[in-house]
């Protein structure tokens, strides 16, 4: 057993550091099946990832390599134990393939370099290991993959005899410094110093630092050194570490004593946090027997600090007998029935040597918390300032409250007062806008009081009364224009009576009135008026005096025209990025411009304008030119803004998803979309250059025969790319070959109506695609070809011929690219019947005539009499004999040319009649003597000859 042990990342080609191969178990691999990943540091982006198991390379490039995706299991070529390499590379998709990577294995697939271990999970090792020899490592929290070496420390020494088990991992070690190990059961006392001060000591190690040194029991059954390797080991053992946790299991190396082994699926849980007397959600912990032997458990039952804040929901482990593989389950959950952690360990009694699997379960008790918001008083106009009270109760001792008011928070509380132990109150000084508002306020408390938010506070701050009075919009009134003046009123309350007008500031005149309804109104009257400012006034004179009176002015400038006009690019705009730019101008040299998106405001701005928009999404950008004197164009240019992060989707399916083609020349579908910006452009493998979007593409292949891969990339309006994704398809432009049928009789077979069964039998072949069906044709007495099947999946087919014509046969094989070969034909035979009563066939001995409807033709000729023969002398490469099979027929014997040949046996439960008991055929043609001779089996003698079939 080799002295060392790692699982590692060996790199290859170190001239190449951007690309790794990382096979885990390296260097020592225990199946043919290994988990492969490449690791690479490079920016590239990789279109395909190929495995090879041999170093074929062809122009730098795998040739027998494989498609594989970036990491996953992959299989060794087969073949015996022993150093293997394996060969990666990849495929970039701007520079071409990589150079070709390598990782060395020894594969090992021998019981002896395994180790059988059952290690305590709680043990704070954190590993629950089982593995009977021959089978694969399993583990609950770790896989520990590595190999494992052993080795003992010789007598002599300063090391202590004893032996170790080690890996990358973990580790069982037991030792006594005095005597060398042997058979038995070893009481370890509690160490004080291992190696130095006790005679003996025992422990269990892992590599990730945790280990035990403990006092306990260490029983070894069977030990064997091997050259100062460990050979044999079947260990149990239960140790006490550092005086608070147990640790126990049992080890098996190269030994198949039985081993009880139970893996949970959790070590411990947290069911959560609830309120005090409130059931938590349910855990289910499974048990599954890994060992090799059947075990019978116990009662589950709650220990530890609180067990009686636990329960029992589901039991499928208490008292069960588990078989090996099988596994069971109990569900608990937490009913806390105090305030803060509560904790117990669900035990389930078994029959390894630490007595019990135990699984630890925790939960969390709140105690739950009111939160009250109230106003102290409410104000009728707004803004204006408000008293709010936020309660809690019960109080904790400590924790922090928020007030909100309409999701804003406040500052404060101004006051705190605890007016007894179950009440905490805070008092704000806000204030309040005019209008709905909802105040909440928040409590979050420590020491396991549970988090509370109040149900918000609804309240409604009346607004003052404003008055605006402007022009319907901002783009100034030309001379010959009509303008727009709007009063726009919000009331302080709801109103009923009161009175909005507009007045000429310069002549006093009123223009227009209206009697107000409800809070909120405004009044529209049109004006015409020459060049120059002219001053107007808004008035709103409320009906009683707790309604807020108001009045306001505006002063309308007409100025001279035309309107300045706005010159931009209307093509929508893509961008993958949030900013983007866009240029404008006007005819008038003096124009100034204002922009905006979508429907906000204008603002002024000049060109070029940075376009931005923080998520993506569209936009619509309008600039409008401006002059000086405040006239603005009323036909604003705009342009879409299109900010697109997502690349598009697609799929790709060549010839409609065929799996052959036998020709280079395929419609490829690559359909594809994107729901921001749009798919524009398609390339095809890599090619230059690339494709204006079509769904379908005519694609020609390469002109090998072989499998092609055709890869897609869509790249979208905003400049997106997708991930190249492809398919395949197996090019076949070669016709199958097909050999010409050959001929035979069918010994077992009947006649059919006098017609002879006849089995043709060819061989098909394709060096690509393979055969899908043969075509078959048949010719009778050198007339024309009739088709037979064109969908015969099988190389074979039987035909009823009749006696006395000629046949001939041809057939070709179609591949599953629909290539359609040759056809090959067979030579033309004829079909020769010789009844009994033929003058061909010689009797000797007693025959007598037999009649029966079943016999072809009715008659056939039998005897009984040991010795009795029938002889013909025929020409032909294929005879049979035809006779029938029942309760009473006997034995005959077959002579060809005087030789025998075979023995044939007429007995059957059932009548079979018209019936080949015995066919013979030859490769050539010849003329051969058939002797039948009668063997006159006791009880039933008699042989039926009811005729001869020749092919010629």
């Amino acid at each position: 057993m080799s002295q060392f042990a790692f699982a590692g990342m060996l790199a290859a080609n170190s001239d190449v550091p951007a690309l790794r191969l990382f096979i885990d178990d390296a260097p020592f691999v225990r199946t043919t099946s290994v988990p492969v990943a490449f690791i690479e540091t490079g920016g590239d982006v990789i279109t395909d990832y190929r495995l090879s198991n041999d170093g074929d390379i062809a122009d730098g490039v795998l040739v027998n390599g494989s498609s594989v995706p970036k990491h996953g299991e992959w299989g060794l070529a087969p073949g015996p134990d022993g150093p293997r390499r394996v060969y990666g590379q990849v495929r970039y998709q701007s520079d071409g393939w990589s150079p070709v990577v390598t990782q060395d294995l020894v594969l090992d697939t021998s019981p002896g370099s395994m180790v059988s271990v059952d290690l305590d999970p709680q043990s704070g090792l954190g590993y629950s290991i089982s593995l009977p020899p021959g089978a694969d490592w399993h583990g609950v929290f770790a896989l520990p993959k590595d190999r494992i070496t052993a080795r003992a420390f010789p007598a002599g020494t300063t090391s202590p005899t004893a032996f170790q088990v080690t890996g990358g991992r973990w580790g069982v070690h037991f030792g006594d410094k005095e005597k060398p190990i042997a058979a038995g059961t070893y009481e370890v006392p509690p160490p004080t110093d291992a190696f130095t001060t006790a005679s003996l000591y025992a422990g269990v190690s892992a590599g990730d630092g945790n280990d035990c040194n403990g006092g306990g029991t260490f029983t070894i059954h069977e030990i064997e050194f091997a050259e100062g390797d460990l050979a044999v080991l079947s260990a149990d053992f239960r140790l006490t570490c550092y005086d608070s946790y147990v640790v126990s299991g049992s080890v098996r190396y190269g030994n198949d004593d039985p081993i009880v082994a139970l893996d949970p699926s959790i070590d411990d849980a947290y069911l959560g946090m609830v309120d005090v007397g409130s059931p938590t959600g349910e855990q289910t912990a499974s048990f599954t027997n890994s060992g090799t032997i059947a075990t019978t458990l116990g009662s589950a039952r709650f220990q530890g600090h609180h067990p009686g804040d636990f329960e029992i929901t589901s039991d499928t482990c208490s008292g069960k007998e588990l078989a090996v593989g099988e596994s069971c389950s109990v569900s608990a959950r937490a009913v806390p029935t105090a305030r803060g952690n509560r904790s117990a360990v669900l035990a389930i009694p078994d029959e390894t040597p630490r007595t019990a699997r135990r699984v630890l379960l925790r939960a969390s008790g709140l105690q739950p918390t009111t939160t009250t918001v109230e106003l102290e008083s409410v104000p009728q106009f707004g803004p204006a300032t408000a008293t709010v009270v936020l309660t809690v109760y019960p109080a904790p001792a400590a924790g922090y409250v928020n007030l909100f008011v309409k999701g804003v928070q406040q500052y404060g509380p101004t006051s705190r007062v605890l007016e007894d132990p179950s009440r905490l109150e805070y008092r704000y000084k806000i204030t309040l806008p005019p209008g709905k508002q909802e105040l909440t306020g928040y409590y979050r408390g420590e020491d396991f009081y549970r988090d509370s938010a109040s149900v918000p506070v609804q309240v409604e701050v009346g607004t003052a009364t404003k008055l605006h009075l402007a022009t319907v919009t901002d783009d100034g009134v030309a001379a010959g224009e009509s303008a727009d003046l709007i009063a726009r009123l919000t009331a302080g309350a709801a109103v009923e009576g009161g009175t909005l007008t507009i007045r000429d500031s310069v002549t006093g005149e009123l223009l227009a009135t209206k009697t107000v309804s409800g809070s909120s109104d405004s009044l529209t009257h049109g004006v015409t008026r020459a060049l120059g400012t002219h001053p107007f006034e808004a008035e709103f004179v409320p009906p009683s005096a707790d309604v807020q009176e108001a009045r306001t002015s505006y002063e309308l400038a007409v100025v001279p025209g035309p309107r300045p006009e706005t010159v931009m690019d209307a093509t929508a705009l893509a961008t993958n990025g949030r900013r983007s730019s866009t240029e404008f101008s006007s005819p008038d040299p003096d124009a100034t411009f204002q922009c905006r998106y979508d429907a906000s405001n204008w603002y002024a701005c000049a060109s070029p304008t940075p376009l931005y928009r923080e998520d993506q999404g569209t936009s619509t950008f309008s600039v409008r030119a401006r002059r000086g004197d405040g006239l603005a164009d009323r036909t604003p240019a705009s342009r879409t803004f299109i900010v697109d992060f997502d690349p598009p989707t697609g799929s790709i399916s060549i010839a409609r998803g065929a799996t052959y083609t036998r020709t280079s020349a395929v419609s490829v579908s690559v359909p594809a979309s994107d729901a921001l910006s749009g798919v524009t452009h398609v390339d095809l493998s890599l090619d230059d250059p690339m494709l204006t979007y079509a769904p379908t593409v005519n694609w020609t292949l390469p002109h090998a025969d072989g499998t092609a891969t055709v890869w897609a990339q869509w790249r979208d309006a905003a400049g997106n790319w997708s991930e190249a994704i492809s398919d395949t398809i197996v090019l076949d432009t070669v016709a199958p070959v097909a050999t010409a049928p050959r001929h035979v009789l069918a010994s077992e077979t009947s006649l059919v109506s006098g017609a002879v069964p006849v089995r043709l039998r060819w061989s098909g072949s394709d060096a690509t695609s393979g055969i899908a069906r043969y075509e078959v044709r048949q010719q009778v007495d050198a007339g024309s070809w009739t088709t037979l099947s064109r969908t015969l999946t099988a190389a074979s087919l039987t035909r009823n011929l009749t006696p006395g014509h000629a046949y001939r046969f041809a057939v070709r094989a179609v591949d599953k690219a629909g290539n359609v070969g040759a056809f090959a034909y067979g030579p033309r035979f004829s079909v020769v019947g010789y009844q009994e009563s033929s003058n061909a066939i010689t009797y000797r001995g007693r025959w007598t005539n037999a009649e029966w409807t079943s016999y072809w033709g009715g008659r056939a000729k039998a005897a009984s009499a040991t010795g009795a023969t029938a002889t013909l002398t025929a020409t032909g490469r294929s005879v049979a004999l035809v006779s029938s099979r029942g309760p009473t027929r006997g034995k005959a014997a077959i002579y060809v040319n005087g030789t025998l040949i075979a023995t044939v046996d007429l007995y059957a439960s059932t009548w079979q009649h018209r019936r080949l008991v015995w066919a013979r055929n030859w490769p050539t043609s010849a003329t051969r003597t058939i002797v039948v001779r009668v063997s006159g089996t006791l009880g039933r003698p008699r042989v039926d000859l009811d005729a001869f079939v020749v092919l010629r």
